[in-house]
Parts: C-alpha cells; sequence; structure tokens
C-alpha cells in the first residue's frame, strides 16, 4: 500500500457520492430486508455528534447511513482504500482512513475537523468486525475522540446482520434493527492519559451494551438490564 492514501481536500460529511450511495443502499433495503431505526427521538438533527456503533458485519456501515436521518461521515480502516480509484470514491463519500495499529495523527485531526464543523461522524470502537455478534473490547481511540472533541455521543447497536452471511440469507427480508440510544453529554478534556481514554471508550461501550440482548454484550456483559425493548427474541423474525 502507498504511504499516501486518498483524502478529499476537505473533510466531507454528505455530498453527492455520499447521497447517491444512501440512495441506493435504502432502495436495496426496502425490497430485500424490514430494517427500521428505533430511538429517532434520541439523534440531535444538528451540531457535532460522535455516533458508536457495535460492529458486525460489512453491511453496517451502509445500513447505519441509509437508515440514518442526518449524513454521517465514517472513520474506515485504511484497506478500504485500495485499490487506488475505489480510495477516492471512499474519500468522496466522506470516510476518513485509519491505520489500525499505529498512531495516526492526520486521520484524528481530520475526525476532529469533521465534528468541530458541526457535522457528525460514525465509528466502531470495537476496531474490527466481530461476526457473532457479540460485543469485544472497546478501543481506546474512540474515547480520545469523545474527550478532544467534546462532542456527545449516541450510542447505537446494529442487530440482524449477524445473520447475513450470503445472499440466501436475505430470503424472507429479514429483520435488521439500528437503535439509538439516550445521548451521552459531551465532555472536552485536552490533556489526559490512555487509562482515560480507555475508561471514556469502556463507557460508550457500556451504552451500546445496554441496547443489546444480554447474550451479545460479551466483555460488557456485566452492564445491567437494557430497556424493555431490547430481548433476544425481538429480531429473530
Amino acid at each position: 500500500m502507498r504511504d499516501e492514501l486518498p483524502l478529499a481536500p476537505v473533510p466531507i460529511c454528505g455530498g453527492p457520492v455520499y447521497g447517491l450511495g444512501r440512495w441506493v443502499v435504502a432502495g436495496f433495503l426496502r425490497v430485500a430486508t424490514r430494517a427500521r431505526l428505533e430511538g429517532r427521538e434520541h439523534i440531535p438533527m444538528t451540531g457535532p455528534l460522535l455516533v458508536a456503533a457495535n460492529h458486525i458485519s460489512h453491511l453496517d456501515p451502509p445500513l447505519l447511513a441509509a437508515l440514518f436521518p442526518r449524513p454521517l461521515a465514517f472513520v474506515g480502516k485504511a484497506e478500504l482504500f485500495e485499490p487506488r480509484w475505489l480510495g477516492w470514491l471512499f474519500a468522496y463519500a466522506g470516510v476518513i482512513p485509519v491505520r489500525r495499529g499505529a498512531t495516526d495523527r492526520r486521520s484524528l485531526e481530520r475526525a476532529l475537523a469533521v465534528l468541530a464543523r458541526g457535522h457528525a461522524l460514525a465509528v466502531f470502537p470495537e476496531g474490527t468486525r466481530h461476526a457473532s455478534g457479540v460485543l469485544g473490547r472497546a478501543q481506546a481511540g474512540v474515547g480520545l475522540l469523545a474527550a478532544r472533541s467534546g462532542a456527545p455521543v449516541l450510542p447505537v447497536a446494529i442487530l440482524g446482520t449477524e445473520r447475513l452471511v450470503s445472499v440466501r440469507d436475505l430470503r424472507g427480508r429479514p429483520p435488521l434493527v439500528v437503535r439509538c440510544g439516550p445521548l451521552l453529554p459531551g465532555e472536552r478534556v485536552t490533556r489526559a492519559g490512555s487509562a482515560y481514554y480507555q475508561q471514556r471508550a469502556d463507557a460508550i461501550m457500556r451504552a451500546i451494551a445496554r441496547l443489546l440482548p444480554p447474550a451479545q454484550r460479551g466483555a460488557y456483559a456485566d452492564t445491567e438490564q437494557p430497556v424493555a425493548a431490547a430481548t433476544a427474541e425481538e429480531h429473530k423474525g
């Protein structure tokens, strides 16, 4: 992979590429699934917003973008940006590449710039997919973003994509859920250590865990009972 990854001239949230992709995905979801958004009342429609979701499948980002009522920028792994032409497409759709396992200051600056402009930025705190649907441990990066930006955090649980392994799994229009929880107030902290950022990250993940059935809370299984709607049976079809 080349050292320089494709980047839009300024951090993008929304725009023509994002709009077209969202329209295509939303149409597909209407035809092939029973996708729905829950907790819309928790979503502020203006101002900076850090959206933190569990990550199960490659389908999670397009599903979240299609159902979310305001444009989202995303933080995504650098490997998505190869081949080069695909990297430019992602860049102009508002995806910020981050190199996993290393401190990526340029990506951090661009992510913070999205929030500073009053946009919404979506991240997956686990840093990788967990295909079983069970939560993994959060990486400290989401805590760093929350602290440096001071943006409020919207916890989001994605349910149902763990069962979509092949095209055959679309038979019967399976239910998919994007569930938004109560907003976590922003608190800006400019100087702190890694332990503090991990603490912030774990607090965010516990808020996500509350939106999931107990069997899917994984590393956060000790989190208290969720809202009544979050039962193990609700998304079985």
